[in-house]
This record gives C-alpha cells, sequence and structure tokens, in this order.
C-alpha cells in the first residue's frame, strides 16, 4: 500500500518504531469490515460504451521549404538561386558534374518550371490530379472555362487558337493563379522589364506567356506599389497665390489705365563688330485686360526706365496707377519724377 507524505511531514526526521511509517495506517489494525471503502470506478457499462462519441483530429506535418517566394523582389533572383540549388543537388547524385562557372539556359529554364509548378500545386491541385488521370477539370473550377490541358505538368490554356500564326506559348499561356507570390514576382519582372510601362502595356505583354486569373487586377496591384512609380505620380505643390488686387477686379476701363511693370533679361546685343552690351526688356501690362506692351531698356538704371516710361505714355496715353516690385531702378525713377513735379510747382 502506497502512504504518501503530507504537507510539512518529513519521512528522514520521522522514523520512530510508533509512526506510520513503519507500522503502516491505524485501520489495518481494526477489523476488515471496518476498513474504509473507496469507490474505485470500474470499466463502462455496454450502455455507455454506445453513448461514447468519437473524436477525429487531423494532423498535417508542415515542412518549411527550402526558399520562400515572399521573402524575394526580383524573379530573376529567385530563379538563380534555385538553379544553383539544383546545380548542386544534381552534382551530389550523379557522377557527371556540371560546370560550376556559368548557368545554362536550360538550368535557368529548369528553376523557372520548378516555381512554376510549385504555384499550381498551391492552387490548381485538384484539377492537375484530375488532368493527369486523364479526367477533364470539373465544371465547379474557376479555370473551367480554359479549357486547361496538361503539357509535361505544367498548366496551360487549352483555346480554339491551334491553328493561329503565332508562338506556341502565346496559344497556350501557362496559368497562375493572382494573388500568389510567383505571380507577384512575375508581374514585377514585366513591370521593370519594360520600363515601369502602365497596366495595359504590362498586361497585354505578360499575357504572350502567362494566363493570370483577374491579371489586369493583379497588374494593377503591383504597379500601383512601385515605388519608382510612386515618386513618378507625385504631383508637385502648386504656389497658392495670394487674393487680386481690387484694381484688377473693376468694371470696364480704359486699357492700360492701371498697368503692372517688370524687368525681362538680360539679353545679350552686339553693337558694332567686338562690343556686346546687356539690354533688357521692360514689360507693362494691363491689370483689367491682361495686354501686354514691351520696350526696350538699355540698362537698369532710373533714367533707362523713365525713357521706355516716356515711350509707353507716347502709345497707351495717361495711365492712373503702375504696380512694380521693390526694384532699386524703380525707386529711383520714382524719386525724380517727384522731384521734377516738385520743380514745377515751385516754378
Amino acid at each position: 500500500m502506497l502512504l504518501t507524505l503530507q504537507r510539512g511531514e518529513s519521512a528522514a526526521n520521522d522514523l520512530k518504531p510508533e509512526s506510520r511509517w513503519i507500522n503502516g495506517p491505524d485501520f489495518l489494525k481494526s477489523d476488515k469490515s471496518e476498513w474504509p471503502i473507496d469507490d474505485i470506478p470500474g470499466p463502462p457499462s455496454p450502455t455507455a460504451q454506445r453513448e461514447m462519441k468519437k473524436k477525429v483530429l487531423g494532423a498535417k506535418v508542415v515542412v518549411p521549404k527550402l526558399l520562400d517566394p515572399a521573402s524575394y523582389s526580383n524573379w530573376l533572383k529567385l530563379v538563380r538561386v534555385t538553379a544553383w540549388i539544383l546545380w548542386f543537388c544534381h552534382n551530389l547524385r550523379k557522377k557527371d558534374r556540371r560546370n560550376a562557372e556559368v548557368l545554362s539556359v536550360e538550368e535557368l529554364e529548369e528553376a523557372e518550371l520548378y516555381w512554376i509548378k510549385s504555384a499550381q500545386q498551391d492552387r490548381f491541385g485538384v484539377e492537375i490530379e484530375s488532368l493527369s488521370k486523364g479526367h477533364p477539370a470539373a465544371q465547379a473550377s474557376w479555370i473551367a472555362d480554359l479549357n486547361p490541358q496538361l503539357v509535361n505538368g505544367i498548366l496551360r490554356v487549352g483555346g480554339r487558337i491551334d491553328k493561329a500564326e503565332l508562338p506556341w506559348e502565346a496559344k497556350h499561356p501557362i496559368i497562375l493563379d493572382h494573388g500568389h507570390d510567383i505571380t507577384r514576382l512575375i508581374v514585377i519582372h514585366y513591370h521593370r522589364k519594360l520600363i515601369h510601362a502602365g497596366v495595359e502595356h504590362v498586361f497585354n505583354h505578360i499575357r504572350e506567356k502567362y494566363w493570370i486569373l483577374r491579371g489586369r487586377s493583379e497588374v494593377k496591384n503591383c504597379t500601383v506599389k512601385c515605388p519608382l512609380c510612386h515618386r513618378r505620380r507625385i504631383q508637385p505643390l502648386t504656389q497658392r497665390m495670394s487674393s487680386l488686387p481690387s484694381i484688377c477686379l473693376a468694371g470696364v476701363s480704359i486699357p492700360f489705365q492701371n498697368v503692372g511693370l517688370d524687368y525681362a533679361g538680360p539679353f545679350s546685343v552686339r553693337i558694332g563688330c567686338n562690343r556686346i552690351e546687356k539690354h533688357y526688356i521692360c514689360l507693362f501690362t494691363c491689370m483689367h485686360m491682361r495686354a501686354v506692351h514691351l520696350e526696350v531698356a538699355h540698362s537698369l538704371e532710373a533714367d533707362s526706365f523713365i525713357m521706355a516710361l516716356r515711350r509707353f505714355l507716347a502709345w497707351r496715353g495717361n495711365l492712373a496707377r503702375i504696380l512694380s516690385d521693390n526694384g532699386t531702378n524703380f525707386d529711383g525713377a520714382e524719386r525724380e519724377l517727384r522731384e521734377s513735379v516738385l520743380e514745377i510747382d515751385q516754378k
């Protein structure tokens, strides 16, 4: 009989002759009829066994892949890494070892087909199994309308254009599902190969080799996330202009009654054979109807501006107001004109 050690007791320190560790429990000294009765459950009855329900649990062993396409952003890089791994495995198994300097076209195609088969097996495993047994794809399948065919382990579009004068891959493109990592890498590869072309251009080039379910939407999703295209689509900020002055919003007025003034240039002008001078254009614009009048200013001095202003007044008549920036030639011309007016008033 098993005796349990209770909390706080020590078997090493309690080995006295009268201890229960030596004599056993107290009820052993009594008659068997006085022994405590423990209810030990026996086997269930047949009725209870019929009521018991069976539970079936499924277990799936997930074997991690050596390469994860989700961690790659370049289709060619994934293909080349896979080709080197397949080359290494080939050289381990066979005596005729391949050259280790460069990858051949056949090795790259083998790596590319490996990932295409993997992508198709992930999304169209039921259809591939049915076609491999000689049965057509189920009518409920997403690709039933494409009349799929299994050619060398690759799922391709059947179609009705066998007699068309097109490459064989264009007549029977490879079927891929949207949203798969391999599909994403292929779309990004074509987008970069075509120098970041638009959705329709990339989609039409992909159709020459691959048939992607909801392909146009897949191409659009990939091109929208392209960082280079995103930077090119960003519109530059426009300068927010202040409110127009009241003279620009007035009613009908005489042309060039209120003008804006600015200089353009300099422009190099050849004088004679060897001398080159800088000349400017004095631009007058009507504040009401935006008409433009141009006069030549031979320099940035105030006298040159006053001569251009006199020629303008001779053509357009008197004006009421001139708006300009705070140019030194304009300030000097204003000061000279005010002094001339004061001299006239004094006389």
